[in-house]
């Protein structure tokens, strides 16, 4: 009885027929930082917020950073933000410069 049924076509394989390969992603173009002169010597860091700047939101965030002398500005995909210096200590804590 096993032996009348029989596969039906999608299931059946051909033989040389290869899958198709998958997609690789292209490598992203390097970041740069936002535009204006305020960002001119802006540095990379890998920031963890925890609701500190609600602008940005939460979680690890790859951030330009502009050190002033009472304030940090802060920018990345989200927004920017400008934060007190003794904040911006705290952060640098658990904060890693890319």
């Amino acid at each position: 009885m096993i032996a009348d049924l029989e596969l039906p076509d999608f299931l059946k394989s051909e033989r040389g027929k290869k899958m198709p390969r998958a997609i690789r992603w292209k490598r992203l173009p390097k970041a740069s930082p936002p535009e204006g002169e305020v960002w001119q010597g802006a540095e990379r860091w890998s920031v963890w917020l925890q609701g500190e700047v609600p602008q940005l939101g939460n979680g690890r965030r790859l951030a330009w950073i502009v050190e002033g002398r009472k304030w940090v500005r802060i920018a990345d995909a989200e927004g920017k933000a400008k934060i007190p210096m003794a904040l911006w200590r705290q952060l640098q804590r658990n904060a890693v410069q890319v």
